[in-house]
């Protein structure tokens, strides 16, 4: 057996395949609203090719669409971007700081046009199609497309290996929420135990000097709710962890290792996050997923 990502015994896996599986039991879901967004959607598609962008895609890649429940980031490449904002105004869109459109549907959807997406507008990355915007994330994990007309997954080169192997980095550094960047990178590293990068660990570091603790917990409480998972000892402990790997300029998990189950798991030990994390994954047999399995990291390297 080689060392591929995909390789198995006796047959390779796909991961993507497995996701866009996915995506299509979400969109067909009928619990909680989610006919909204493929309501939605398919009114959306006359206005041009559709993609549905990072965070969802990255969130049930990890926990599973059954789990999902944060909100759908949606760019449409449009040849009339005046049509396309009539249309979402219409639906009672609002513009959002970020240059976005906030629909109030029963799920929370936010539309960019392609020419309105942040990172073009202000300068730091040229946008001229879809792909592009696997350029313009804050996190690594969040490099990864979803074509919803022609389904079809397109993520950065290493988008697996840096997934799997709990290793997260930074894309494009400036943003226009620090603060919010903060939050998601220290729940992450909590939630998954993910290991920053140098860059992330310094990026977080400078942050922590100007946020109070206290903010960063208060503000997963209200981004996430019952889902929040930072205390105030995590907290304490994150900070002095970054510090000390900020000043040797190296990466660092900011928590101490936990044997927590990966979402969808329960205790079983075959799946609990591991105790250290590594660029370079190591070998193992992997089990085939099922399509409908709570989570997909049961075919990346752990």
């Amino acid at each position: 057996m080689t060392s591929s990502l995909l390789s198995m015994s006796e047959r390779a896996i796909d991961p993507f395949d497995v996701l866009k599986r996915q995506v299509s039991y979400f969109l067909g879901d009928k619990r909680d609203h989610r006919p909204t967004v493929r309501g939605f959607l398919s009114e959306l598609g006359s206005h041009g090719e559709i993609a549905i962008v990072g965070g969802m895609l990255r969130d049930i890649l990890i926990d599973g669409y059954r789990n999902f429940a944060s909100d759908v980031d949606l760019v449409v490449d449009t040849s009339d971007v005046g049509a396309l904002e009539a249309f979402l105004v219409g639906r009672g869109g609002v513009r959002n700081k970020f240059g976005g459109y906030a629909l109030p549907e029963k799920w929370k959807i936010d539309v960019w046009p392609l020419q309105r997406t942040w990172a073009h507008v202000q300068g730091h990355r040229r946008v001229q199609v879809l792909q592009d915007l696997l350029y313009t994330t804050f996190f690594n994990w969040d490099a990864i497309l979803y074509l919803v007309g022609s389904k079809r997954v397109i993520a950065a080169p290493r988008y697996l290996d840096e997934v799997g192997t709990r290793y997260l980095d930074l894309n494009l550094v400036p943003n226009p929420n620090p603060q919010g960047s903060l939050i998601r990178t220290m729940r992450a590293a909590a939630r998954y135990n993910a290991t920053l990068s140098s860059e992330l660990t310094e990026y977080s570091h400078r942050q922590l000097r100007q946020v109070p603790q206290s903010a960063v917990v208060a503000g997963e409480a209200a981004a996430y709710g019952c889902r929040a998972v930072l205390t105030h000892a995590d907290m304490a402990t994150a900070a002095i962890r970054i510090a000390e790997a900020a000043t040797n300029g190296g990466p660092c998990n900011p928590f101490p290792p936990r044997q927590l189950p990966l979402p969808g798991y329960g205790g079983d030990e075959a799946h609990r996050i591991p105790t250290t994390s590594t660029r370079k994954p190591p070998r193992r047999s992997l089990k085939p997923p099922s399509p409908r399995n709570g989570s997909l990291l049961n075919v990346l390297p752990l």
